[in-house]
């Protein structure tokens, strides 16, 4: 979201795309909605490698479930 939130609007958007060689519809979108982080365009621009170079984890690597704690 925070990326989405530093394009601004669709048109800088669409100028990334232009630039990662993603051919799109144009279609205008409103980019700082959290609703619209959801769209396939986004997940294309913003693939789970960004976020891997940026040292974020993913959370989908580690098992959860209730601690023994709370029994």
């Amino acid at each position: 979201m925070i990326k989405m939130k530093q394009w601004k609007t669709y048109k800088a958007m669409h100028k990334a795309m232009r630039k990662q060689g993603i051919k799109g519809s144009g279609e205008k979108m409103a980019v700082t909605k959290w609703k619209n982080s959801n769209v396939h365009i986004i997940h294309m621009l913003l693939p789970n490698q960004y976020f891997e170079d940026l040292g974020l984890i993913d959370l989908c690597q580690y098992k959860v479930g209730l601690l023994s704690n709370y029994y």
